[in-house]
């Protein structure tokens, strides 16, 4: 019985912490549509994006996922808010910064622990 309760206490949080890195791959991938719409706009314009209307973007909610809420843009930073429990009020945040003829983009969060982001966003 004690090996069962042991090997429960180290499956269950690795279970979870796998399981909140998928649902964070997630918004990343959903991102993707909206980050290469700010960057069609910047482009074209040399600013980025108010929101997303002004980048010809889809409603945020019309980015919803399995566990993704919505994704916004507002100054061209993308931004995946989470519709989970696990991650309530969880948000990735996308910044865009001019790199010569591109943008390099930077993946932070301020409200999911770093050990749960992916390498790129901590």
């Amino acid at each position: 019985m004690f090996i069962i309760g042991l090997l429960a206490a180290i499956a269950i949080p690795v279970y979870l912490s796998h399981s909140t890195r998928t649902k964070i791959a997630e918004a990343l991938v959903l991102s993707t549509s909206a980050q290469r719409t700010v960057e069609e706009y910047w482009r074209a314009s040399g600013v980025f994006p108010d929101n997303n209307a002004t980048a010809g973007a889809d409603p945020g909610p019309n980015y919803r996922g399995a566990f993704v809420s919505r994704i916004d843009i507002a100054s061209g930073i993308v931004t995946a808010s989470f519709d989970d429990p696990a991650l309530s009020d969880g948000v990735i945040v996308l910044t865009p910064s001019e790199a010569g003829s591109g943008l390099i983009w930077s993946c932070s969060s301020p409200n999911i622990p770093s050990n749960l982001l992916p390498p790129d966003c901590r």
